[in-house]
């Protein structure tokens, strides 16, 4: 199994990109104009982020049909996450167990599975500041702009 392809934007920034290995079948996926009524498996605290995260996906022409499945993971994960800190709110970490023995809350390591699941479905929407960037450099990147920051670094950019 291979890589997967870099867009043409990335290659023409990165200055790799030759007419002779674009791909000319892109696969296309509709857009959605409206935000999706919130799937039956998130409650009223779930359904109020996904309208929110689908409104701004869909400001940014970002939010496609497949992506639906993928928001609602993430969007479960939140209201997973929000649930585990109301419940830990003014209890110990740490608790006594039938044993007698010391041992973790439960909802600790419940936040912490739910944390993971929001890091790694989060930067898919570009809601880390990471993935800001990189979207932002695909979409405005094949743009013939002089660059501000190159120009305040090293004068005139087409020097460099």
């Amino acid at each position: 199994m291979g890589r997967d392809a870099k867009p043409e934007i990335v290659k023409k920034l990165e200055g790799t990109a030759r007419k002779d290995r674009q791909r000319t079948t892109a696969v296309g996926y509709s857009k959605l104009a409206a935000v999706p009524d919130p799937p039956a498996t998130l409650d009223d605290y779930g359904a109020d982020i996904w309208i929110m995260l689908c409104t701004e996906l869909i400001d940014a022409k970002m939010l496609m049909v497949t992506d639906l499945f993928t928001l609602e993971i993430l969007v479960g994960a939140l209201v997973d996450y929000r649930d585990c800190c109301d419940k830990l709110k003014g209890k110990n970490k740490i608790i006594i167990g039938v044993d007698k023995q010391p041992k973790p809350n439960p909802y600790v390591k419940l936040k912490r599975q739910a944390t993971e699941t929001i890091g790694k479905y989060i930067g898919h929407f570009g809601f880390s500041p990471l993935a800001r960037i990189k979207l932002s450099a695909l979409t405005t990147g094949g743009d013939d702009k002089p660059d501000a920051f190159a120009e305040f670094l090293f004068g005139d950019a087409t020097d460099v």
